[in-house]
């Protein structure tokens, strides 16, 4: 049996906010082990007034006392009310047919669009003949069919009726036709269960315009994210799914458009990488205020308003993953090409990674930094590297674009590693 809950969380005046992220941390983690033993199906969030927390979610259980059982495990219960109401399988339903083998496309949830959860209300006129009604059911099942076989409906229930005529259904997804609808839009919420191979997650890609960055966002969007690139200097891109945003990240501003665009294009942020960044190499005493300024600013301002303002919603959603791009120069020095200011920044962003992967653990957030060594990208003619004799690495060669877009998904593949700085130098750290 299926049952649509409504669930009105109410956090007691006075609670602490710690207790309040914990709850809604255990309330995540207990959402996934749900979905995992197949009590819970869909979870959606309604049209929410300012300071309410509520959610729908479709749930299975063989009846309404095992369906207790199972809600009340959930952690926000102690501060939740819930509305429960059974749903009966409808005829025109897209998952009966897909049941039967004509259509399993049409259960796939992750196409990332709007969704709605609709009531129809059919009232049919006195005097209607019964053969214009079943003529009337007939066309409606005919459409049924096609809406769900182009993926405008994903399921069709029938409501406790109040009697045995009685004609009000539930879909999600709108559907034109007969009847009051009453549509609610139904965003996908944290800790949606629903996993498919075309749901879509975005990740936020900063200094995404050329060399490391192009990569990430090319690589990216070949696993099926949508991305949202920023760069000092950026085109707009051609693909629906990328978003370009022009900008300075060390701008606090910049930080607020990157997010608001995300949210507002795709309605959600799984990964940031802050990869803008700058490497100035001078003698320490050759720095100017400009040089200094440049450097902190891209490397180390751009990272803290970004990820300040990234983090945040990722923490209302309940988990995410934050990576940063530092430097094998942050812990090997190398006397030929002096660059304190590099050190000083990467150095930094490694240290915060560490700092920010203890602070948010707890809230299922990850964070973790990928750190190059010698890297050709397309910023360096061919042949600059042929003359590093001691300073090549380890491994004979210097790195690729791919090398390190590569360590970024690996990282992004392992959910069990947070506060991480990956070396990706060859072997230049070894020994060290």
């Amino acid at each position: 049996m299926q049952y649509l809950v409504a669930m009105t969380t109410h956090v007691p005046d006075g609670t602490p906010q710690q207790t309040v992220d914990e709850v809604r941390a255990r309330e995540a983690a207990h959402t996934a082990e749900l979905a995992a033993q197949g009590n819970m199906l869909r979870l959606w969030r309604p049209p929410l007034r300012p300071g309410e927390w509520r959610s729908l979610g479709l749930f299975v259980a063989a009846d309404a006392n095992q369906l207790e059982t199972v809600l009340s495990g959930m952690p926000l219960r102690i501060w939740r009310s819930d509305e429960v109401t059974p749903l009966a399988p409808h005829p025109n339903d897209p998952a009966m047919r897909a049941r039967t083998g004509v259509n399993d496309r049409t259960l796939s949830t992750g196409t990332g669009e709007p969704e709605f959860l609709t009531f129809f209300s059919v009232v049919v006129p006195d005097g209607t003949t019964a053969q214009a009604v079943a003529d009337a059911d007939a066309r409606e099942a005919r459409q049924a069919k096609e809406w769900a076989d182009k993926g405008k409906r994903r399921r069709l229930w029938t409501l406790p009726g109040r009697d045995a005529d009685d004609r009000d259904v539930a879909a999600a997804r709108p559907l034109d036709g007969d009847g009051d609808n009453s549509a609610h839009p139904a965003p996908e919420r944290p800790g949606e269960p629903v996993v498919t191979d075309a749901e879509r997650k975005v990740a936020v890609i900063t200094g995404g315009s050329q060399g490391i960055g192009a990569g990430l966002v090319a690589a990216y969007r070949a696993r099926g994210w949508a991305v949202v690139a920023n760069a000092l200097k950026i085109e707009p891109s051609k693909d629906p799914e990328v978003l370009t945003l022009a900008g300075d990240v060390s701008d606090p501003a910049t930080a607020d458009r990157i997010a608001d665009g995300a949210l507002d294009r795709f309605g959600r942020i799984d990964t940031l990488i802050n990869n803008a960044g700058i490497f100035i190499s001078k003698p320490f005493t050759e720095y100017t205020a400009a040089d200094y300024a440049l450097a902190i600013g891209v490397n180390l301002t751009g990272f803290f308003w970004t990820t300040q303002r990234v983090i945040a919603e990722m923490a209302s959603r309940g988990g995410g993953h934050v990576m940063q791009m530092s430097a094998t120069v942050a812990d090997v020095a190398d006397a030929s090409s002096p660059s304190v200011l590099a050190a000083l920044t990467k150095g930094g962003l490694a240290a915060a990674t560490r700092s920010l992967a203890i602070e948010f653990a707890s809230r299922g957030i990850r964070v973790n930094a990928v750190s190059p060594g010698i890297i050709q990208t397309s910023m360096h003619p061919p042949g600059s590297y042929d003359n590093l004799g001691d300073r090549m690495p380890p491994l004979g060669r210097v790195g690729t674009v791919d090398d390190v877009v590569g360590a970024f998904l690996a990282l992004e593949d392992s959910p069990y590693i947070t506060g991480e700085v990956l070396h990706v130098d060859g072997g230049q750290i070894a020994g060290h």
